[in-house]
């Protein structure tokens, strides 16, 4: 099913991924893209938290809302599931859950403000988070989250400067992490870290 939310068409329902035989998931109605779980039965789904609750802004007199987190790039470490989402205030960052309400909350704030860090393509290796994240002095770079102490930085500023580095592709593989990225030199091509 689609529905059109703010002009484009948005599925009901994406980003899955389990934990402890828990379904967790994007959902959206009229209103919300949230955080869901579900056991498989209709009274074991339910949104989780709703994460962005009261957004508003007027515009010709008329208050408009934006109550939608966007849950994107879902993935499980242990007994967490971490993804990018959108707050009451800031942009877009790295969230956590244990499944419950008051276990949700923001992981990591890369780049306070307005705009946020927009972090995308999470990938585990070990007990690090891998992405690709906005700073606004390095632009868009490969980034690192480590879930036992809750640290993050930035790896590397693969294209110096502002420029993005176009990270993307990754996965994960004899404990490394294996990418694309452009360095503004090469173009394009295979890169790999231990962090």
């Amino acid at each position: 099913n689609h529905s059109t939310l703010g002009g484009s068409q948005s599925l009901h329902i994406s980003s899955l991924t389990t934990m402890n035989n828990v379904l967790y998931f994007a959902a959206c109605d009229w209103d919300d893209l949230e955080l869901w779980r579900s056991d498989g039965t209709e009274s074991g789904t339910y949104m989780v938290k709703n994460i962005r609750s009261n957004y508003t802004w007027t515009f010709n007199g008329n208050v408009n809302y934006l109550n939608r987190s966007q849950p994107i790039y879902l993935v499980n470490y242990g007994n967490e599931i971490y993804f990018r989402a959108l707050g009451d205030s800031g942009g877009h960052e790295l969230w956590k859950t244990d499944g419950t309400e008051s276990g949700t909350v923001m992981a990591a704030d890369i780049e306070p403000g307005n705009y946020g860090s927009n972090p995308h393509y999470l990938t585990v290796v070990d007990d690090v988070i891998y992405m690709r994240a906005r700073t606004s002095s390095s632009g868009e770079e490969l980034h690192a989250y480590n879930i036992s102490n809750s640290t993050h930085w930035q790896v590397k500023d693969i294209y110096s400067g502002s420029s993005n580095s176009g990270v993307s592709s990754m996965f994960s593989f004899n404990n490394m992490l294996y990418f694309s990225a452009n360095d503004g030199i090469h173009g394009s091509e295979l890169w790999k870290t231990d962090g």
